[in-house]
């Protein structure tokens, strides 16, 4: 599946996906005290979250929309269609400093920089 970021122009994304690590070096976000973490079968870390107080900033709120007691529940990027597909894996690495989170969806994604990148 491909992904599709948009942004500005003078803006610029890095995105870093790490791939199998060694063990050891792949470390779960927490999710904050008192913040869901599942949406059905789909479960979710830090800095993703459902409700207030539970996501970084809303590029990262999640919604999970309940079905009838026939569907599973769907889990869907905040003001958007966009669905997620699989479990969102975040992972750090103490070695690099580096952190990263792996999100499939079911559609392309458009990404506004909200910082100023500093080389």
């Amino acid at each position: 599946m491909k992904m599709i970021f948009l942004l500005p122009a003078g803006y610029s994304l890095l995105v870093l996906v790490l791939l199998p690590m060694p063990t050891g070096g792949a470390l779960a976000a927490p999710t904050l005290a008192g913040c869901n973490s599942r949406c059905g079968n789909l479960t979710f870390a830090y800095p993703f979250g459902i409700g207030q107080g539970c996501f970084r900033n809303p590029d990262f709120e999640l919604i999970c929309h309940h079905g009838d007691n026939t569907q599973q529940p769907s889990l869907f990027l905040q003001g958007s269609s966009l669905q997620v597909v699989e479990d969102i894996v975040v992972r750090s690495s103490d070695d690099y400093n580096v952190h990263s989170f792996g999100v499939n969806m079911s559609d392309a994604i458009s990404v506004e920089s909200r910082f100023d990148v500093y080389n």
